[in-house]
């Protein structure tokens, strides 16, 4: 039987860069393993001031813990065999802001964190929030998703879940 969530090679291509917003991106290896450093614009000094450091796993998969908003479990869509993978992964998004919703509403989670804009989004059910993006946590069972800021999630290169459950 083959994994869908453990690959042999994983293919994280990060590299040394300044994004086009200004951010840097610097990746530290030690000891055989990697981090990835995310630097904010340069102030008017030239100074940049750390943002995340997100270190990986050893099978190559970055951990978001650090700067996770919101984690939490969620079940596998109906039908899940059948579906596509585009389809499932939005229906895993709009069940991961369900539960994000629930959370606010516990209290559970401050709301405060969010703009006027994206809790509209949360409470309307959307799949995508505005400047975040749904994680699948590789260090956790397939059904765990993260709300990662979408800058820091898009400067750490990593192969995703849609192309480890296809194999790649």
């Amino acid at each position: 039987m083959k994994s869908t969530t453990v690959v042999m090679k994983p293919r994280s291509t990060v590299t040394n860069r300044v994004l086009n917003t200004g951010e840097a991106v610097s990746v530290i290896e030690s000891e055989g393993g990697k981090a990835v450093k995310i630097y904010a614009k340069p102030d008017q000094f030239g100074h940049r001031q750390e943002i995340a450091n997100i270190p990986y796993d050893k099978r190559g998969l970055p951990i978001f813990d650090d700067v996770s908003k919101f984690t939490t479990k969620i079940e596998k869509p109906k039908n899940y065999q059948e579906t596509n993978s585009e389809s499932r992964r939005i229906a895993e998004m709009k069940s991961a802001t369900f539960a994000l919703k629930q959370a606010i509403e516990r209290g559970e989670v401050n709301k405060n964190q969010f703009t006027d804009q994206q809790l509209k989004e949360i409470y309307s059910g959307k799949a995508q929030i505005n400047k975040y993006t749904w994680h699948h946590n590789g260090q956790s069972s397939p059904n765990n998703m993260q709300l990662i800021p979408k800058s820091i999630h898009d400067a750490v290169q990593h192969i995703g879940e849609g192309a480890l459950s296809e194999g790649r």
